[in-house]
């Protein structure tokens, strides 16, 4: 039986090892697809590099995916609808165009470093950790709840949208945020936390 278990968690990981390594081949393919709808989720593809024409990785599912200090870019419409949830994109740079990233979800997702250049408008960062992260465009109507921004720059944020966002849980900041002229994390509802956390360093992209 113990043998059986074994040899059964073993086809697992093969399984997802097999998935894994297929994903990163499919997103690192040179033909110019737009991966639109692709399924990449757990795939490891940590410093992955690449940009994409149009309106690539619509409803794209990076779920659980391994994406730290990779490179994402691609143009107006991309990104829309995305999947990001529970994935780790430390020191990732995720640029779009002027509609891209609607709709896309980032919850529970490690965005420690990251810079995210786009509109993320209704896109949702539900317990999203942004700690030093870099956000610039606008943020209409986010879903921040319980989301941390401590030692975030979100000078190049549109202030009006970072002020439509909403939340049932307030997010964090640290007196190392960085807001756009005119909002006040206070009077928006936001916790202040006095935890002391060291901004991390980007990398050089």
């Amino acid at each position: 039986l113990w043998h059986a278990r074994t040899t059964s968690r073993e086809h697992a990981l093969a399984a997802l090892r097999t998935h894994s390594e297929r994903s990163r081949l499919r997103l690192l393919d040179t033909t110019g697809q737009q991966l639109k709808g692709e399924d990449l989720t757990n795939a490891k593809m940590k410093r992955v590099q690449l940009q994409r024409p149009g309106n690539a990785f619509q409803r794209a599912n990076f779920s659980s995916a391994e994406l730290d200090e990779s490179v994402l870019e691609a143009g107006d419409s991309s990104f829309q609808l995305a999947c990001f949830d529970d994935s780790s994109l430390a020191n990732a740079r995720l640029t779009g165009g002027a509609a891209s990233f609607q709709l896309a979800s980032f919850a529970n997702a490690n965005l420690t470093g990251a810079v995210l250049n786009g509109s993320f408008q209704a896109a949702s960062f539900h317990n999203a950790v942004l700690r030093g992260s870099k956000l610039i465009g606008s943020f209409q109507a986010c879903d921040i709840s319980g989301a941390s921004f401590v030692a975030a720059d979100l000078t190049q944020v549109d202030r009006g949208s970072l002020e439509s966002c909403y939340f049932t849980t307030p997010p964090d900041y640290s007196s190392r945020t960085r807001f756009p002229t005119g909002f006040n994390p206070n009077y928006a509802g936001w916790h202040l936390s006095l935890i002391h956390i060291s901004e991390p360093t980007r990398p050089r992209l």
